[in-house]
């Protein structure tokens, strides 16, 4: 099975903090819409883009620093899509985070192998684990939108994700969480033990293809809307799956599943409506709302 996960190489020879011509950005400073970064920089403390910054190859940012925040201030961090490695590992990734409590808020990411990647460079047991919170963000065409592999987790709010592959993919482990946010495409995707969580997410495709895919992993689909896909969720040796107060419309099949004795998919307070029949699963009561 491929893998996301990849050790980030040639970017700390970049530069290893801010130069000094950067220290107005880090103090929220604005510079006639020139960018105060440069692609492949390594961020140690908080920045403030001053304006779009077009990385033809390799990596945007690489943040190595806990706690830092990126404000992407409205502007457009792009790339070209250069494809994966022989170990299916995002060539060029917009924001890397190699650090814990990262977040990245406001602004664009486009056209990058992966938008968001968080990477501890294959160590399952770093501690504290790489993490990031992306907020209010746009990732476009981008082949996975935010991505977490090993022990890495994001989480993803009012956001949106059109016209690239996956918004979410959890590999080898990783966690990633969709919340408030909207999706054209394909949303998640959870490979060997990571764990993908949607919530109160509208998820449309456009009639063909999976919402959601899931292959020996774990899967819980909460208060959300899967809309017009060949298959809302695909669940084939998925080890646990939560589908619970959601709803289900339009969808060729709405559920996928393989039956097999390591298969858990539990159902729960959802509506199948329009497209294939009802899944044949067993549909647990509505739990009480919440106060």
């Amino acid at each position: 099975m491929r893998t996301l996960s990849r050790t980030a190489t040639g970017v700390v020879a970049a530069a290893l903090a801010l130069v000094p011509g950067s220290a107005a950005a880090a103090n929220g400073a604005v510079d006639d819409d020139e960018p105060n970064v440069r692609c492949g920089w390594t961020i140690i403390e908080d920045v403030y883009l001053t304006g779009d910054l077009n990385c033809p190859s390799g990596d945007g940012l690489v943040v190595d620093a806990a706690g830092v925040t990126v404000h992407l201030n409205g502007y457009t961090i792009s790339g070209t899509r250069a494809g994966t490695d022989d170990a299916g590992a995002p060539l060029q990734v917009g924001i890397r985070v190699l650090a814990p409590d990262v977040v990245v808020r406001g602004g664009t990411l486009r056209g990058f192998d992966a938008g968001v990647l968080v990477d501890p460079a294959g160590d399952a047991e770093a501690d504290p684990a790489p993490s990031v919170e992306v907020e209010s963000a746009h990732l476009i065409d981008d082949g996975y939108g935010v991505a977490a592999v090993v022990a890495g987790s994001a989480t993803v709010e009012h956001s949106t994700f059109r016209e690239g592959g996956y918004a979410g993919a959890a590999i080898e482990g990783g966690a990633v969480a969709l919340d408030r946010s909207s999706v054209e495409g394909a949303a998640l995707l959870a490979l060997n033990g990571g764990r993908v969580l949607l919530d109160r997410t509208l998820v449309r495709g456009g009639g063909s293809g999976s919402a959601i895919t899931c292959s020996q992993a774990f899967v819980t689909v909460d208060r959300s809307v899967v809309s017009r896909y060949d298959v809302g969720a695909n669940l084939f040796q998925c080890r646990g799956s939560d589908v619970r107060r959601s709803l289900f419309l339009g969808n060729t099949f709405h559920i996928q599943t393989e039956r097999i004795p390591d298969e858990v998919v539990t159902v729960s307070c959802t509506a199948f409506i329009g497209g294939g029949p009802a899944p044949d699963l067993p549909h647990g009561d509505c739990e009480p709302p919440e106060e």
